[in-house]
């Protein structure tokens, strides 16, 4: 009877021990530490088994469950201590003991250590580079906006309520999620970060703390390269602590570099590209107004400072762009030289990317105009058009502040022909 209950009780321990390795080490930390080598793929990674030869990659990390693991080429599958009893050849007391000793549970055993990583293990790509290598980016859950959430995102936005709808349902561009929220990579779920520390803390602290959620607006596609967050109320984000960073106002997951909706203009021959999420919803909702939304699809940039992806110039190929430019202030940079002199760089950042995005667009084969909202310059800064103006006086400084326009200017020849002309020959 003695013996019986020992082993009970050593089944016991053995099991806590594991449930206290699984919360120090997920699988794809064993997998760096013991040397493998791969990619992030969403919010698993991806190497080449360390269980056969393989040429490509097929061996998926983190996939269903942060600590297990799965080969789709020689179909091995197991969890952390199934990979270190195969790798090392140990039993699984053995495979549990030699973790817990690696992870500072159990006394140094002598002769078992990690290998050391021959090159940086799973790292993460950024930017286009992400694209280039396949790797998209964890996003958190999100539903379609309710039909109240959409009327509210409408006011805020100043656009009709059928246009966020045509947006939200139809073209599958806008959800609903609460933020910020960050992947528990441990848990595999996605978690409210600590205002004390921020991301990757337990919150197991009496100085811990969540951050508020908000009820927030995504903008995406569906090639889910990239997802922005904006709350609902037009509030901004508050920085984690006090003292903290200013407040901002979106929050971007992937790679803005990718125009959302490029992938799917199929035979949408007229293209309008704007930069930001509020000016996509814009562009359906002057597309509406004009009853142009069968001919006309809508792209996005979120930022004006990058290039187009290149994997996504070849959808414009043939199509007609019409490039709404904002009107951002000039801005003047500083750069100091090696002489002590100091070089003053004057930018527009609309202005910039349009003639920037013209070029890519251009030599990918589509014809492109820009249909500019601000004042248009001569090469003296001398104003030879200017710019639009809301009702309320204030100068248009996005496609989202022309729906605050006179009816005047909305049903004039200028912004009537910004969504209606896309006649042969555009671009010429």
């Amino acid at each position: 009877m003695r013996n019986f209950f020992m082993q009970v009780g050593d089944n016991i321990d053995l099991a806590n021990l594991r449930d206290q390795i699984r919360g120090r080490l997920t699988m794809a930390d064993l997998c760096a530490k013991d040397g493998l080598e791969g990619r992030r793929e969403g919010h698993a990674q991806r190497a080449r088994c360390p269980f056969h030869e393989e040429k490509s990659g097929s061996f998926l990390i983190g996939g269903r469950a942060a600590d297990r693991a799965h080969c789709f080429g020689c179909g091995w599958s197991g969890d952390l201590f199934a990979f270190w009893e195969k790798r090392k050849g140990v039993s699984h007391v053995e495979a549990v003991n030699q973790l817990a000793s690696l992870v500072g549970l159990a006394p140094v055993i002598p002769g078992v250590k990690w290998e050391r990583p021959k090159a940086k293990a799973l790292a993460v790509a950024k930017g286009t580079r992400r694209i280039e290598a396949g790797e998209k980016p964890a996003l958190p859950g999100m539903r379609m906006l309710r039909e109240d959430e959409m009327e509210t995102l409408a006011k805020l936005r100043g656009l009709s309520v059928e246009s966020v709808r045509i947006a939200a349902t139809v073209m599958k561009r806008v959800g609903y999620c609460e933020w910020p929220l960050y992947l528990n990579r441990r848990e595999n779920r996605w978690c409210s970060p600590c205002d004390a520390h921020w991301f990757k803390c337990g919150r197991d602290t009496d100085e811990c703390a969540p951050v508020p959620r908000f009820p927030s607006w995504v903008v995406t596609d569906d090639a889910r390269w990239v997802a922005q967050f904006r709350r609902l109320d037009g509030e901004p984000y508050t920085p984690r602590g006090e003292g903290g960073k200013d407040p901002f106002k979106s929050w971007t997951l992937g790679t803005a570099t990718w125009p959302l909706g490029a992938a799917e203009l199929r035979n949408r021959m007229g293209v309008i590209l704007v930069e930001g999420g509020a000016d996509m919803l814009a562009g359906y909702h002057f597309l509406q107004r004009f009853s142009r939304l069968r001919e006309v699809g809508v792209v996005c940039m979120l930022g004006a400072s990058g290039r187009i992806a290149e994997a996504a110039l070849p959808f414009f190929k043939g199509k007609r762009v019409r490039i709404i430019c904002d009107a951002d202030e000039e801005q003047v940079k500083r750069h100091p030289q090696k002489d002590g002199t100091e070089r003053i760089v004057k930018t527009r950042p609309g202005c910039d990317a349009a003639a920037r995005w013209t070029e890519q667009l251009t030599h990918a084969g589509a014809a492109v105009k820009t249909f500019y909202l601000g004042d248009v310059l001569d090469g003296e800064g001398e104003i030879i058009v200017p710019g639009l103006v809301r009702a309320d006086g204030k100068p248009v400084k996005d496609l989202n502040d022309l729906a605050y326009c006179s009816e005047v200017i909305l049903d004039s020849d200028e912004v009537r022909d910004a969504f209606c002309e896309w006649k042969e020959g555009f671009g010429g």
